[in-house]
């Protein structure tokens, strides 16, 4: 059985938006008093922001090539720059995990390929 599954069942309890004051033998308390009964704990911090990873790396100027919008949804819905041409020139940006990288490095060498293959021929 999945996760979700368990979630949507009740057996897996989630509390998000309010910070842990303390740590009991029973569960946790939170920093507005109330309480969740636990037997096992997951710190599910979620992901930082990939854009200082990015500039840490390349420099303050690569938002001026590709903004500082990586990973939000486009007007169609899409995640924007990422797995797909960012607008500047040679940058590729894959976020995620191992498995998605992984997944869409396919689609990735692809695009790549085909904008090499592209270049070739106009010059």
């Amino acid at each position: 059985m999945g996760n979700v599954k368990l979630i949507v069942d009740g057996k897996i309890k989630i509390k998000q938006g309010v910070e842990i004051a303390r740590v009991e033998p029973e569960g946790l308390v939170f920093a507005d008093g109330s309480k969740l009964a636990a037997d096992v704990i997951v710190l599910a911090t979620g992901y930082q922001p990939i854009m200082p990873s990015i500039t840490s790396v390349m420099g303050d100027g690569i938002q001026t090539l590709i903004g500082n919008k990586i990973s939000g949804l486009d007007e169609g819905g899409e995640l924007m720059h990422c797995f797909r041409p960012t607008g500047a020139p040679g940058i590729w940006v894959t976020p995620g995990g191992f498995g998605t990288a992984r997944f869409f490095s396919k689609h990735l060498a692809i695009q790549i390929k085909a904008e090499e293959l592209w270049l070739k021929k106009r010059n």
